[in-house]
């Protein structure tokens, strides 16, 4: 059985083209090692809507059923990847980091 492996990294605040090649190249990697990546920017929000708090459950509730997350090179900027990164401390959640190549 795979991995599975939640990305975790900014994406508020950022033009999408900066924020799209990083998790591509980060879930490239992970399909690579054999893992089954699960990708933020590919989640769809909450009931429809586009806030934060609605997307941020939708997350919390992918990473709750992975084995790793996968912290990118600035998730220490963004609010969202350090409540990530904190659920997945308390629960014991294999914690990688890795920094993706310049596309």
């Amino acid at each position: 059985m795979k991995t599975k492996t939640y990305i975790s990294d900014k994406i508020s605040g950022l033009p999408k083209s900066e924020y799209k090649d990083k998790f591509w190249d980060a879930y490239m990697y992970l399909i690579r090692r054999g893992d089954d990546p699960q990708c933020p920017i590919y989640f769809k929000p909450l009931f429809g809507k586009k806030n934060w708090f609605c997307f941020m459950v939708v997350c919390i509730c992918k990473l709750c059923h992975c084995q790793k997350i996968l912290m990118l090179d600035n998730w220490k900027e963004s609010k969202g990847a350090r409540i990530e990164h904190f659920i997945a401390k308390l629960m014991r959640i294999e914690i990688e980091h890795y920094t993706p190549k310049e596309l």
